[in-house]
């Protein structure tokens, strides 16, 4: 009996200081969802090591989000152009999810979805796609930026520098460096309204330099962005972070600008928000040469034969759109436009 005791005290001391080991397969899939509370209750980001138990079971829900990581197909077409490749395998991503819009000096960058592509060595982000003042782009990082080396656990780090570069002639250029660093700083147990989890905690230090050339000016500068701070707790049991706080550096100190936990239930004082494409019908009739657009409420749309001339640039403004449009034979493309992500297709004119 003694013999017994002493076998399962050891067990669980064995259990108690066993590390937390993160690997490839406990990252998101395409078409994998998760909801998303977000809190402005505060954070230590301080506490942290070996065999932590870290408690945040007393965060209050402001609002809530499901994310989702799309099927790289499901997004706008224009912006697969890199990352749907089978011929360039390095770039070939697996899902994407919806990023961060931005805006620098004359530069908006919006409806971002950023690209991801997961294998059993590492994370990466292959790039991102976007509309940059209005115009549908796929932007590759040279070379892809390392997320996570797998597999992953306390005391490992790394880092990598990326680069994009966006050119309109006679315009603009806009360019980016990134330089990305994390460190696995913590492991232990998570508990958070969600549930308690083993979990590894990741420091990410994100530094990038923006840089613009205005052609009409004819000089460009260059803006260094203050540190942003990413912490994140992953789980082996859970394919997204448990926690998530992000913090921009401040003459030093990390001030948290975010913080975000896996949920499970609407909470009442939190109001739900949903990732989504929108699917209208876009349909061309031969005999009246019209083109007929309903299902949502879209703003532009913008058409592209085959040989990538813009054929046609229509402002919409009602939910049904019914209008003549005389097309020789051929294949098009098509550009919806509005406040969310730009919707793409192809239809064929007899």
């Amino acid at each position: 009996m003694r013999f017994l005791w002493f076998t399962l005290l050891f067990l669980l001391i064995l259990k108690s200081n066993a590390q937390v080991v993160i690997d490839y397969s406990n990252m998101p899939s395409a078409d994998d969802t998760f909801r998303i509370s977000i809190s402005s209750d505060s954070v230590d980001l301080s506490f942290t090591g070996a065999n932590v138990q870290w408690d945040f079971s007393y965060l209050q829900p402001d609002s809530q989000r499901i994310d989702t990581a799309f099927a790289v197909t499901s997004t706008p077409l224009a912006y697969q152009l890199y990352f749907n490749n089978p011929f360039d395998q390095s770039y070939f991503s697996d899902y994407a999810f919806k990023g961060k819009d931005f805006n620098f000096q004359s530069v908006q960058i919006t409806q971002v979805m950023d690209f991801f592509k997961n294998t059993s060595s590492a994370l990466e982000q292959t790039g991102f796609g976007a509309n940059i003042n209005g115009v549908p782009s796929s932007n590759k990082y040279q070379p892809k930026e390392l997320i996570y080396k797998f597999p992953l656990s306390y005391g490992d780090s790394d880092s990598s520098d990326a680069e994009f570069g966006v050119n309109i002639p006679n315009t603009f250029y806009y360019g980016q460096k990134r330089h990305r660093v994390y460190y696995c700083d913590g492991y232990g147990t998570v508990t958070t309204p969600f549930g308690t989890f083993d979990a590894l905690r990741v420091k990410t230090v994100l530094r990038i330099q923006d840089t613009i050339y205005i052609d009409s000016l004819g000089f460009g500068f260059k803006i260094s962005r203050p540190d942003e701070y990413i912490y994140t707790w992953l789980s082996p049991s859970e394919k997204y972070p448990v926690l998530k706080v992000t913090a921009t550096d401040v003459f030093g100190t990390p001030v948290i600008s975010a913080v975000e936990y896996r949920d499970n239930k609407n909470s009442s004082s939190a109001v739900a928000t949903v990732d989504r494409f929108y699917s209208p019908e876009i349909v061309f009739n031969p005999l009246l040469q019209n083109i007929v657009i309903s299902g949502n409420t879209f703003k532009k749309l913008l058409l592209i034969d085959s040989s990538g001339k813009v054929v046609l640039q229509k402002s919409l403004y009602q939910n049904t759109h019914s209008f003549h449009c005389d097309l020789p034979a051929g294949v098009y493309i098509y550009f919806l436009m509005g406040k969310d992500l730009p919707v793409s297709g192809k239809f064929i004119v007899p």
